[in-house]
């Protein structure tokens, strides 16, 4: 799942950290943006996550997007976080 996020071009670029978390049938991934990243970066990192290549690559894992939420970082008064659950299908 890692390798999926790392693999969008604004994820890669902008995000600072990320956790990707899995269980049997439910992921957690949460990524937070650098404090040097833009308003570019922000709203790219938004559509990158949100992207049908990013869906269809999860598709093709078995997994669906349940909740996915973007904010402003607390930690980071610049940046930002977003938080997506994804879980397995059937």
């Amino acid at each position: 799942m890692r390798e999926i996020y790392e693999a969008t071009p604004a994820v890669s670029r902008a995000i600072q950290s990320l956790s990707v978390t899995c269980g049997s049938s439910l992921c957690e991934v949460i990524g937070r943006t650098g404090r040097e990243a833009t308003n570019e970066d922000v709203f790219a990192v938004v559509e990158g996550v949100q992207s049908g290549d990013l869906s269809e690559a999860v598709r093709r894992l078995g997994l669906a997007t349940r909740m996915s939420s973007f904010t402003t970082d607390p930690a980071n008064g610049r940046g930002a976080a977003f938080l997506v659950y994804l879980e397995r299908d059937g």
